[in-house]
């Protein structure tokens, strides 16, 4: 009986020990398992957290690259215009002074036949 009993407690002493070892394998197992899960799923979240950031940023960048493209396109629209407005205002300015001088060349021409022939008058006369 002794020896019965004595295989029984060992065999519940082994069987206690296996569902131990048993419960303590599986419960390192989840634990584990529910670690990496967590750091899978945290890593995943701050993957698409930076990921969304990341075209955040790249949509403002875009946003902000069209805006100083629409800006500079602008600017240079206006500068564009600004240069031929002021081309154009060099262009009549010099017109202006081509015409004064085209002017003052015609009076000087105009007063040059007018004694060149007032001369001829007085010479022949």
């Amino acid at each position: 009986m002794m020896v019965m009993y004595s295989n029984s407690s060992s065999s519940s002493y082994y069987y206690y020990h296996y569902h131990y070892y048993y419960f303590f394998f599986y419960f390192c197992c989840c634990f584990f398992y529910y670690i990496y899960y967590y750091y899978y799923y945290y890593y995943n979240y701050y993957y698409y957290y930076y990921y969304y950031y990341y075209y955040y940023y790249y949509y403002y960048y875009y946003y902000y690259y069209y805006y100083y493209y629409y800006y500079y396109n602008n600017n240079y629209y206006y500068y564009y215009y600004y240069y031929y407005y002021y081309y154009y205002y060099y262009y009549y300015s010099y017109s202006y002074y081509y015409y004064y001088y085209y002017y003052y060349y015609y009076y000087y021409y105009y007063y040059y036949y007018f004694y060149y022939y007032y001369y001829y008058i007085v010479y022949n006369s």
